[in-house]
């Protein structure tokens, strides 16, 4: 039994009592949608109410956009969802990546070659300030990866755990969910590094994800893996 109080969920009583009444008046189809996210094909209204109302996906991710048609798509989505969704977006170097008109501040590596962290939370406060604006609720971002390796540098903050802390915090202050822990001190992000789950013999949700532990240590209520993968592990 998932302890909803403790982190990285810290609800209330009152939240979890929706949760669990939630959770009780879902159906078979409801509750295997909620597994998928979708990966939008079109931002016309009657898709939109087609993905939630027949499939019952539990978020989504989107094609780019500007801000007033992200808005308008995010809007649809909720109103008619029967539980909230989860709208990811990709805000690792600003706000462009909730809207192609959002800000473009800068790339994780630049950031953290100034060693500076409160350029690291504004980062993270500034690009999730514009995404929450338009309706977004999680952010594949801050990404976890610590530069050890000159082989990923990318998307990486260089060899300090404290300017991703300082980026999470700045992502948290706008309610935004986190996903994207990095895995161990490989050479790639871990997107490139599914492949390599199917080897394991331990479920990916007890595995350590360097530098920041377990998914709930490092206080993220999400872990993006594939599906097979996954089930496969549990």
């Amino acid at each position: 039994m998932v302890d909803m109080k403790a982190k990285p969920f810290y609800l209330s009583e009152e939240d979890c009592r929706w949760v669990e009444d939630t959770i009780r008046g879902m159906t078979l189809d409801e509750k295997i949608g909620q597994l998928f996210f979708n990966m939008g094909a079109s931002r016309e209204e009657d898709y939109l109410k087609m993905t939630v109302n027949d499939y019952h996906i539990g978020g989504i991710r989107y094609n780019p956009g500007k801000a007033e048609e992200i808005y308008e798509q995010n809007r649809i989505l909720q109103e008619n969802s029967k539980i909230p969704l989860i709208i990811a977006c990709n805000t690792e170097n600003g706000g462009n990546g909730a809207c192609t008109d959002g800000t473009m501040i800068g790339s994780q590596t630049k950031i953290g070659a100034t060693r500076n962290t409160d350029y690291a939370y504004q980062l993270g406060y500034m690009s999730n300030k514009e995404a929450a604006t338009i309706g977004c609720n999680l952010s594949f971002a801050p990404v976890s990866d610590i530069m050890y390796n000159w082989e990923n540098p990318v998307r990486a903050f260089q060899a300090t755990k404290k300017l991703f802390s300082q980026s999470y915090a700045g992502t948290r202050a706008n309610y935004l969910l986190r996903c994207h822990p990095a895995w161990r001190n490989i050479l790639r992000p871990l997107i490139a590094y599914y492949h390599m789950l199917d080897l394991l013999t331990e479920s990916p949700l007890r595995l350590t994800y360097f530098p920041f532990g377990s998914p709930s240590e490092a206080h993220s209520p999400m872990l993006p893996m594939p599906l097979p993968t996954l089930c496969g592990s549990l």
